[in-house]
């Protein structure tokens, strides 16, 4: 995640908490403190739980206002993550 233009000015810091799939930054403004957290979630189940616990443990908690956002990798079925099942619009479409 890029901080661009004026913000750039706001950061504290930047924590690369899990390589490539998580980053945490501090920013402050007017006073206030905001912590930025991009993820890049893993969609194989047992390294979802994995990079879920490593973020429990290593995000701080002691600032009051957060931002969470990015790809969460969130699948009801495996097939999703291979191009979809017959039911998924892939450029084209629905299959009946």
């Amino acid at each position: 995640m890029a901080v661009r233009g004026s913000w750039r000015n706001h950061v504290i810091s930047k924590i690369e908490i899990v390589p490539g799939r998580a980053l945490l930054i501090q920013i402050e403004k007017e006073g206030h403190q905001w912590r930025v957290l991009n993820i890049y979630a893993p969609n194989h189940s047992f390294e979802c739980a994995v990079f879920w616990d490593t973020l429990e443990e290593a995000v701080p908690t002691s600032i009051e206002h957060w931002i969470m956002g990015g790809d969460f990798n969130m699948l009801e079925d495996p097939m999703d993550r291979s191009g979809g099942s017959l039911a998924t619009i892939q450029g084209r479409k629905l299959a009946t």
